[in-house]
């Protein structure tokens, strides 16, 4: 990008220090509404789905850890898929529903994280570029 048209604004946020921040990826459906296909171990492109989500969020700067929430029955197979993930601090049971699960997956993440990503799991196709304007939106306007 040139960086003569980035507007003063824009480049401030680009430059911004950004505030640790970690993602909780939620993958503890049911998988009910697809017929007993779970989605989140589904393969895209070669690889079960929550491996590609949570890939997307290791390789982002603006990522600080991930904590990954899933069923009771899953644990050992998503931990054993994100074994080579260096961010992934946790993989945690989810509770009786998405509220919950998301609460499980927050008080999962460091005591010094300051900003939480919250994703759904079966939603492998964030881009780095869309996480990281997120967290550096929500790092200025307290989102």
């Amino acid at each position: 990008m040139d960086s003569t048209k980035i507007t003063r604004p824009a480049r401030k946020l680009l430059n911004l220090k950004l505030k640790r921040c970690g993602a909780v990826i939620v993958a503890a459906g049911s998988a009910s509404r697809m017929g007993g296909i779970d989605k989140v171990m589904a393969p895209i492109g070669g690889e079960p789905m929550i491996q590609r989500t949570v890939r997307n969020f290791q390789d982002c700067d603006a990522i600080s850890e991930i904590v990954v929430v899933t069923r009771p029955d899953l644990i050992d197979r998503v931990k054993s898929l994100c074994n080579g993930f260096s961010k992934v601090t946790a993989v945690v049971e989810g509770g009786a529903d998405r509220p919950e699960s998301v609460r499980k997956g927050l008080d999962a993440l460091s005591s010094k994280t300051r900003l939480v990503a919250v994703q759904d799991g079966a939603r492998p196709l964030v881009t780095c570029a869309v996480i990281d304007r997120a967290v550096r939106a929500a790092h200025t306007y307290g989102a």
